[in-house]
């Protein structure tokens, strides 16, 4: 599924989503159109979750205490903890949570993601899953990133290629006869999650 994960912090007089720059996890204001603040979200056995950015199929990494979240190639295991009201805490790390910093207050317009250790329901630390329906867009866009980023690179071990390659494809068949988006969007992550990247 596809996710928009927008902050809970009551301080922000608007919504604010969390985005990848294409280097670094940040956060700013909430845009509906924006393919960069959207989410794939990955379950694992261990139940945690991975996190894969629509827009260029990167994964927040683990970075120390007070520093900010990176975004890579690598898979990375997120852990989340409900903190009420609808609301998750995210850890990239699995100790510090994912925080707005330069939130000022709420009257900080972005910023970047840090790794810390405050904050909670409502806080500059608090993520709603807002869940976004498949398109065509998205599919498209999910099926782009992961051409630039895995086909025919080194990043994904030799024996996901064909796989990961296969399920691109038929994924692209869908967009291309108008089909059913959602079913070869639950398809082609299922790919990326078994692929060895």
């Amino acid at each position: 599924k596809v996710y928009r994960l927008v902050s809970g912090f009551t301080a922000f007089p608007s919504k604010k989503a969390l985005y990848s720059d294409n280097n670094e996890l940040k956060w700013q204001d909430k845009n509906d159109a924006a393919m960069n603040q959207l989410w794939t979200v990955m379950s694992c056995a261990s139940g945690n979750i991975v996190l894969m950015n629509v827009n260029d199929a990167l994964y927040p990494q683990k970075t120390n205490f007070a520093t900010n979240v990176t975004m890579f190639s690598s898979k990375n295991e997120c852990s989340i903890s409900f903190c009420g009201k609808g609301q998750f805490q995210v850890f990239a790390n699995k100790q510090q949570r994912m925080f707005a910093n330069g939130h000022a207050s709420g009257n900080g317009a972005s910023g970047n993601i840090t790794n810390y250790n405050d904050g909670g329901v409502d806080s500059y630390s608090s993520w709603y899953f807002e869940e976004v329906a498949i398109t065509k867009d998205i599919l498209s866009k999910q099926i782009e990133s992961l051409n630039t980023a895995y086909i025919g690179s080194l990043l994904v071990k030799q024996e996901s290629v064909a796989d990961l390659a296969a399920a691109v494809d038929a994924a692209q068949g869908v967009c291309d006869a108008e089909g059913d988006y959602a079913n070869a969007f639950a398809a082609l992550v299922a790919s990326v999650n078994n692929a060895t990247i």
